[in-house]
């Protein structure tokens, strides 16, 4: 009995141990499970809101990506800069490197200086023996390493007289070098030219050679809402967007390229021409004096079979048509490529052309030339411009819905 006593007094005790424990237990594990999750509730409200106020400065909404500025192609609202102060540096150093490599392509344009006799050299500074760096009569730039230069001539075409800028003028280049003129000539002689107030004129330098020659923006690569700059070769540049582009006539030419291009700039027009680049410097259009903008690539076939040839000419394609990215037919379920349609007097293919030669016929829909699509930003007569006359294209069409190619060699526009 007594051992029997013993064991339940030990279960007792056992028993009360337990219980005191438990009820010591009990309020520290409260205590702590309040504390944990009142923490992980401010943890939460926390983040959310951080999240809130962090997300839209780091993340572009369009794209869901940091957001990246240096190629200045912004075409969309909404916009978000994730450093401001980074952002403008960026700018800063993209312009200075173009400015930089620009002025290496720079030609400067002076009245031709009269030397003095050998008087000390304090008596000799005067406004016939020096180049103000900053004010030149004229800018230009370098088309090719031999020595043409594209220039922007102060004067309207109707008062240019060529011989006397050759004979009274003379080029300086970044580097200070001295070049004589042995040829001078028009880009264009229509009567736009002798409208507008400055003109476009190609410039020959005697003797040069191995020159930096800048690159040219084909239309395709040209984009609504990217950034360009504009510059006169001396004090000026100013910074702005292209805002449109269209072409003049709805239905076209193919050996017409006439396009409008809208920028909007910070500054209004300087009192001088000048030249429209995009931030990689490569060179885009230029302007004169008024505003009024034309587009590089409008020359390219005419700079091109120049240098290449010697003079100048221009391609032959021979077709009118719509673009259809310009309008919506109904019934008609393509959207892009050249329709080939009469208009007037102006004959879908022309009688005698390249592209009657190759076969192409009223409502042929013009869709590729060489695997270059056409499209809104890529024109038919826009990639004619590309090419010299001679040369062999291979083009893609579509003829009652069924794909066809022909082979076309370019006449030359006479």
């Amino acid at each position: 009995m007594k051992k029997e006593k013993k064991i339940v007094l030990k279960k007792h005790k056992n028993t009360d141990n337990l219980e005191n424990i438990q009820q010591e237990r009990d309020p520290l594990i409260s205590s702590s499970l309040i504390t944990i999750i009142s923490a992980a509730l401010i943890s939460l409200v926390a983040g959310s809101i951080a999240s809130l106020l962090i997300v839209p400065y780091f993340i572009n909404p369009q794209t869901g990506s940091e957001v990246q500025v240096s190629d200045y192609n912004w075409g969309g609202a909404g916009l978000v800069i994730r450093d401001p102060k980074k952002v403008v540096v960026n700018q800063d150093l993209k312009i200075e490197e173009s400015l930089s490599s620009i002025s290496s392509s720079m030609i400067k344009f002076y009245p031709r200086l009269i030397n003095s006799s050998s008087e000390p050299f304090a008596k000799k500074i005067d406004n016939n023996n020096y180049y103000l760096l900053k004010n030149p009569f004229a800018t230009g730039l370098t088309m090719s390493v031999d020595g043409w230069v594209l220039a922007l001539w102060p004067e309207s075409g109707k008062d240019l007289d060529l011989k006397k800028v050759k004979n009274n003028f003379e080029a300086l280049t970044f580097e200070g070098k001295v070049y004589q003129i042995d040829q001078v000539l028009l880009v264009e002689k229509n009567t736009d030219t002798k409208n507008i107030e400055a003109t476009p004129i190609l410039i020959h330098l005697g003797s040069a050679n191995n020159l930096a020659v800048r690159n040219l923006v084909r239309s395709a690569d040209l984009k609504i809402g990217q950034s360009v700059f504009s510059y006169d070769g001396g004090r000026g540049v100013d910074f702005g967007f292209l805002i449109d582009r269209k072409k003049i006539d709805l239905i076209r030419s193919s050996e017409d390229f006439s396009e409008e291009l809208s920028f909007s700039f910070n500054l209004e027009p300087s009192k001088k021409p000048s030249f429209i680049f995009n931030f990689a410097g490569d060179l885009l259009a230029w302007r004169d004096i008024s505003g009024k903008v034309f587009p590089i690539y409008s020359f390219n076939a005419k700079l091109s079979s120049l240098f290449e040839t010697g003079r100048f000419s221009e391609p032959l394609f021979g077709v009118n048509y719509y673009n259809l990215a310009d309008l919506k037919i109904p019934g008609f379920n393509q959207d892009k490529g050249a329709l080939l349609y009469s208009f007037e007097k102006k004959e879908a293919v022309a009688s005698g052309s390249p592209a009657e030669k190759a076969g192409l016929k009223k409502g042929d829909l013009i869709l590729e030339i060489n695997g270059e699509a056409i499209n809104e930003n890529n024109d038919l007569s826009s990639i004619i411009q590309n090419y010299l006359p001679g040369q062999q294209l291979l083009v893609s069409y579509s003829r009652s819905g069924v794909n066809l190619e022909t082979s076309l060699r370019l006449g030359e526009i006479k």
